[in-house]
C-alpha cells in the first residue's frame, strides 16, 4: 500500500495505492487504486480502479476490471477481462473504448463497445452486445446510444444516429435507417418506436 513512482516503466506483481509513471505502469497480478502515466497503464490481473485511471495514450486491463470513477486516454481504453467487469462512472477515449462487462454511467469515444450499458454511449460507432463461443448472446442499453451507427441487442430508451439497429426496442429510434427486429415495423426511416 502506498505510492509507486517510476521514471521509465514500472513493473510489479501487485500495487495498491497511487501508481504514477512518467512513461508507463505495468502490474502483473493485482492492482487497486489510482493510476496515472504519460504513455499508458497495463494491468494483467484483477484490477480495481477507485478514482481514476489516466493513460496519455491508452489503458489496458486484461483481468477482471472494476472501475469506480474515471478512465481516460487519448487513443484507447481496452478492458477485456475474462470475468465480468463493471465500470461505474465515465470512460472516455479518443478512438477505441472497449469494456467487456457493464458500464453504469457513460462511455465516450469514436468507437465504443460494452456488454451492457446503463446510461449512455456517445461515439461514431456504438455497440452493446457480447458473444460466447463466437455466438452473439445479448447486450442491453438502458438509456441512450448517440452516434452515426448504433447497435444493441435490447434497447430500453433511445438510439439517435444515421443507422440504428436492435433486436428488441422499448423506446424510440431516430435516424435515417432504423431497424427493430421484434417490432411491428422492422424497418422505418426517420423515427421508429417499440414497446
Amino acid at each position: 500500500m502506498g505510492l509507486r513512482f517510476n521514471l521509465y516503466l514500472g513493473t510489479h506483481d501487485s500495487v495498491y495505492g497511487l501508481d504514477i509513471g512518467c512513461l508507463a505502469n505495468q502490474t502483473k497480478k493485482n492492482f487497486g487504486g489510482v493510476q496515472v502515466a504519460l504513455l499508458g497503464n497495463g494491468n494483467d490481473g484483477k484490477t480495481t480502479i477507485v478514482g481514476a485511471q489516466i493513460g496519455g495514450l491508452g489503458n489496458q486491463n486484461s483481468g477482471t476490471t472494476n472501475i469506480f470513477g474515471v478512465q481516460a486516454a487519448l487513443i484507447s481504453n481496452y478492458n477485456y477481462g475474462k470475468g465480468k467487469s463493471t465500470l461505474v462512472g465515465l470512460s472516455i477515449a479518443g478512438l477505441i473504448n472497449l469494456f467487456s462487462g457493464s458500464v453504469i454511467g457513460a462511455q465516450i469515444g469514436a468507437s465504443t463497445s460494452a456488454d451492457n450499458v446503463y446510461g449512455f454511449q456517445v461515439g461514431i460507432a456504438n455497440s452493446a452486445e457480447f458473444s460466447e463461443k463466437g455466438k452473439i448472446v445479448e447486450g442491453t442499453v438502458v438509456g441512450a446510444q448517440i452516434g452515426a451507427m448504433n447497435h444493441a441487442t435490447n434497447v430500453y430508451g433511445f438510439q439517435l444516429g444515421i443507422y440504428n439497429y436492435t433486436r428488441s426496442l422499448h423506446g424510440i429510434q431516430i435516424g435515417i435507417i432504423n431497424i427493430n427486429k421484434a417490432g411491428p415495423l422492422v424497418f422505418f426511416p426517420v423515427i421508429n418506436a417499440g414497446w
